[in-house]
């Protein structure tokens, strides 16, 4: 496959990496992935998506947000500081202008048309980002493995457990000591990934961040805020093996979903049968339903 390797840099001053995989021909739609938390733009998975998009005609983005990965060592490229980095710091808002650098470059290199690819929990900033800027060069929206991250969390830990720990971060935070980590025991995602003071309070202090998508009937009068403003078609995915959303649940869960998306013009459903949530293996299904599906509601809807 060919790439052109780039380096972005942000409204404010914040360096992202990532490959772009043209199309040969005229240039209209590009793919823009979103990748999850602890992730990166080049999960195994989407090197399919980069076969096989550019040759139908559609450009790929595959980019790093700001913090990608668990933990890493980031250096300014403009003041030469070293500091921790990594998905352990991130800021749920910090991902609006890291997602308009991308679909400013995907514009800057011709394409009039971009849809945002979330995977993880990177369908809930593509959803955020869209309820924030409603740009309208974002014409389809591919909810991929969407997660509930304050259901995990609440799944995981008793609520003197959870009270513990926002006691922790915020006595960690007033002593201006918001990137120091949490106690081990406190760890996030499917992963268990480990968490800085300052991003645990980001994503479940009042109110949480990350309460986006409420899928397991928590009763949040914070989610689906942001889905219900979607304009945008959408395709949402799941797997049925080590998934966030259990197999027994997709029906309930896509249902949902449909409901509170009520604004967008198509909303459509798919079911990656023994597929996990990283989607091992099950690239090149992933890269045909999505081929298929911008092709139906992204490329024909235009023509209509």
């Amino acid at each position: 496959m060919r790439a052109d390797a780039v380096r972005l840099r942000t409204g404010d001053d914040f360096e992202l990496f990532g490959l772009v995989h043209d199309t040969d021909g005229a240039r209209d739609v590009a793919v823009v992935f979103v990748h999850g938390l602890g992730s990166n733009g080049f999960i195994p998975f989407t090197d399919a998506l980069a076969e096989t998009l550019p040759e139908a005609g559609i450009g790929l983005l595959r980019g790093n947000l700001r913090d990608p990965e668990l933990l890493r060592i980031d250096e300014s490229p403009k003041t030469s500081e070293v500091s921790k980095g990594g998905g352990a710091f991130h800021r749920f808002e910090d991902s609006v202008e890291d997602l308009g650098s991308w679909v400013a470059e995907a514009e800057r290199r011709g394409y009039g048309r971009v849809i945002l690819f979330g995977h993880s929990l990177g369908s809930l900033k593509a959803v955020h980002y869209l309820y924030r800027t409603q740009d309208p060069r974002v014409a389809g929206l591919i909810l991929a493995s969407a997660a509930d991250l304050v259901a995990m969390n609440e799944g995981r830990y008793t609520p003197e457990e959870r009270a513990r720990f926002l006691k922790i971060a915020r006595e960690l935070v007033r002593e201006g000591r918001d990137r120091e980590l949490m106690p081990p025991e406190c760890t996030m995602g499917l992963m268990r990934q480990p968490v800085s003071a300052g991003s645990y309070l980001d994503r479940f202090g009042e109110p949480p961040a990350w309460d986006v998508m409420d899928l397991y009937d928590r009763g949040s009068a914070h989610a689906f805020v942001t889905l219900r403003a979607i304009r945008a078609p959408i395709l949402a995915l799941f797997g049925t093996v080590e998934e966030v959303v259990p197999e027994d649940r997709l029906d309930a869960v896509f249902q949902r979903l449909e409901h509170e998306a009520s604004d967008a013009p198509s909303f459509e459903s798919r079911v990656l049968e023994g597929g996990n949530h990283f989607y091992s293996g099950r690239g090149d299904e992933v890269a045909e339903v999505t081929l298929s599906w911008i092709r139906r509601a992204v490329l024909s809807a235009r023509s209509t």
